[in-house]
């Protein structure tokens, strides 16, 4: 510690939709680097923005392994998954962002749950 000067963060924002079903309308965007993790919480329509240290206050700039969590609003003991569960690892949910010392857009398409 001391003296590090924190990375300055970017504005990260976009839509989540479903393949076919429109705007996902609850769940939370992660973004992870070696370094770094952003969250951002989406919003019922369908939008987030990421946040570092405070909500919608940016990512640093890198390259990031993408996750989405996402089950059916209420009560948790009856969750109801709303896109394939792939997206919840940073393993299977083959999803990246590079975030660019820019405003950035980040906009996902994710596919529904697979039947079992």
């Amino acid at each position: 510690g001391g003296g590090d000067s924190l990375p300055t963060l970017y504005p990260v924002e976009g839509t989540v939709e479903i393949e076919g079903g429109g705007a996902l309308t609850q769940g939370e965007v992660v973004l992870t680097s070696s370094k770094h993790s952003a969250t951002g919480i989406i919003g019922s329509d369908g939008k987030f923005k990421l946040g570092t240290n405070n909500p919608g206050d940016g990512a640093p700039v890198g390259d990031y392994q993408v996750t989405v969590m996402a089950t059916s609003t209420g009560d948790y003991t009856a969750r109801v998954r709303v896109i394939d569960e792939k997206y919840e690892a940073q393993e299977t949910s083959g999803l990246r962002f590079s975030v660019a010392a820019k405003p950035n857009e980040y906009n996902l398409k994710l596919a529904k749950p697979v039947a079992k």
